[in-house]
């Protein structure tokens, strides 16, 4: 009976030692993933000249300040100035952005 019991618990104990590695990688998992996602969501048109120069059909990743979007595709707004990768100074610099189905786009405050 003694034996019977002891094995019970080895088993039992496995059994949690399995499932919290498990949650561990799933964890691990998850924030490697995010991490990767933040590293490539870098805008690269942060400032007027680069919004400038790309060019039509050109794929860009860029911040704006909405102020109207249309139902035509059009999206017109302030392009801020980047201070660091997360930190944006209002300006008042106008953007005016053609968009299409395709188009993501990642609202944040």
């Amino acid at each position: 009976m003694g034996s019977n019991s002891g094995r019970n618990k080895n088993r039992v104990r496995r059994i949690w030692f399995a499932f919290i590695a498990l949650v561990g990688l799933l964890i691990g998992a998850a924030i490697w993933k995010s991490a990767r996602m933040a590293g490539t969501m870098s805008a690269a048109a942060s400032g007027e000249q680069q919004f400038s120069q790309s060019t039509t059909g050109t794929r860009t990743k860029l911040v704006v300040e909405i102020a109207e979007s249309g139902a035509d595709g059009t999206i017109e707004g302030k392009l801020p100035q980047k201070k660091t990768e997360q930190v944006y100074t209002r300006t008042t610099t106008p953007g005016m952005v053609h968009s299409d189905p395709q188009t993501k786009v990642v609202m944040g405050a």
